[in-house]
């Protein structure tokens, strides 16, 4: 430390170190906030938020079952390799419908629904501003011709 620094100085610079820190701080949390918010990334990227849905779309989309006509023989034989089971009508496999299963369709669920709210949001706000600019400049062009003199 100087010699020529006095406490009171000290004090003063150090008070405003804190001031500008606490400043810097809550300027990074409020960015690191705007930059973790879903609705911040999609409207800073909506065209690749878009793909992605719509990748998660395809992939969560089951493939179609390809249907296998079979006779009473092929089955037999099948059932007795065992690459065929056969039960009653109206059994399922429990293991189909998993808690993963029913989790990813609930978060699709709630994806879909985000993305169709945050759609019809920003379109709405679009039409509202060209309807905005539209009365703007229809009573612009109604002002200009205010004092012209018909024909």
């Amino acid at each position: 430390m100087p010699p020529e620094m006095d406490p009171e100085e000290i004090q003063r610079r150090m008070k405003t170190l804190r001031n500008s820190l606490d400043f810097d701080v809550e300027r990074v949390a409020s960015s690191v906030r705007a930059k973790t918010d879903w609705r911040y990334l999609v409207s800073s990227h909506p065209w690749l938020t878009l793909g992605a849905a719509t990748a998660v779309g395809y992939l969560a989309v089951p493939r179609r079952v390809e249907k296998v006509v079979s006779d009473v023989d092929m089955l037999r034989q099948l059932a007795k390799e065992g690459k065929i089971m056969l039960a009653p009508q109206g059994i399922t496999n429990p293991k189909s419908e998993s808690w993963a299963n029913k989790l990813f369709a609930v978060a699709l669920a709630m994806g879909s629904r985000a993305a169709v709210s945050y759609a019809t949001n920003f379109l709405s706000q679009a039409f509202e501003q060209a309807s905005q600019k539209r009365s703007a400049n229809d009573s612009e062009h109604d002002s200009t011709y205010a004092g012209a003199q018909p024909r």
